[in-house]
């Protein structure tokens, strides 16, 4: 497996780099190569490459000189965290649902929004965008003789909108991770659980 790391320097020379674990402790070393400029952080780089060193922990730092990295995991499933993090997301952008701050963090904690009541009606009975503002939006207003109930998925952003197309994508990154999980995991895929996410409905044996 691949481990390595990025170093900003302008050194036309290899630097040496030393490993330490969580207590300091020099655990490896190695020289890093010049890679010259790196466009995407827009400076000189060297890359110190640490593959051989495969003792899974958390803590480890690289250090080049007077400078030390921040604290960083070595492991077959450094990511596994971030998956969950990533999934549990979901959850503060409900529609519809009070947020509780005991699953998703207290400074997330929310009452539901757009539900039936001021200063909004609710998103059970949603017509067709009409008026003034349809006009000047779309150059000519729209007429419908129904309502659609759009209660419930996901706000998009910050903004508390909602949107068909980001909806979808929203669902079929869901469907996409569960069919890999079903296809390539041979069955034990943690994305078959049903906890691998932080929402109230963990253990009800719906992935």
């Amino acid at each position: 497996m691949d481990r390595s790391a990025t170093i900003l320097s302008d050194a036309p020379d290899p630097l040496p780099f030393k490993l330490e674990d969580g207590s300091g402790v020099a655990v490896g070393e190695g020289m890093a190569a010049p890679a010259g400029y790196d466009p995407t952080v827009g400076a000189d780089t060297q890359i110190a490459d640490f593959s051989a060193f495969a003792t899974a922990g958390q803590g480890y730092r690289l250090v080049v000189g007077e400078r030390k990295s921040l604290p960083f995991a070595v492991g077959h499933d450094i990511y596994g965290k971030l998956r969950v993090d990533a999934l549990s997301w979901y959850y503060p952008q409900r529609s519809g649902i009070e947020i509780k701050g005991d699953i998703a963090g207290e400074a997330y904690a929310r009452p539901p929004g757009h539900v039936q009541g001021s200063p909004n009606q609710g998103d059970t009975k949603v017509t067709c965008l009409t008026g003034k503002v349809a006009a000047k939006l779309y150059g000519k207003d729209w007429i419908c003789d129904y309502t659609l109930d759009v209660s419930g998925g996901w706000y998009d952003a910050g903004d508390q909108g909602k949107y068909v197309v980001n909806g979808g994508i929203a669902v079929a990154q869901l469907l996409g991770t569960f069919e890999r999980g079903l296809v390539y995991g041979d069955g034990a895929s943690p994305v078959l659980s049903d906890s691998l996410s932080r929402i109230p409905e963990n253990g009800n044996g719906i992935p």
